[in-house]
């Protein structure tokens, strides 16, 4: 799936939505540097068949931060 949507929400944290198959399971993932061995997730959704929004609460004044989503 592609990330759709990336916002700032009032609180300073980053809202990201992407677009999903029902019952399917997805897990959000970020590294703060490319170069980082390894991913972290941060969340993992069950799809609706629809947009799912996913915050990330760490403040979005961050240096970088790039996610990924992943299925099985």
């Amino acid at each position: 799936p592609v990330i759709g949507k990336l916002t700032i929400n009032s609180d300073h944290n980053l809202s990201l939505s992407f677009p999903t198959e029902p019952g399917k399971s997805y897990t959000v993932q970020y590294k703060n540097n490319l170069s980082d061995p390894t991913w972290t997730d941060l969340e993992t959704v069950v799809g609706t068949g629809g947009n799912l929004n996913i915050n990330d609460p760490t403040p979005a004044g961050l240096p970088s931060r790039f996610y990924r989503i992943t299925s099985p």
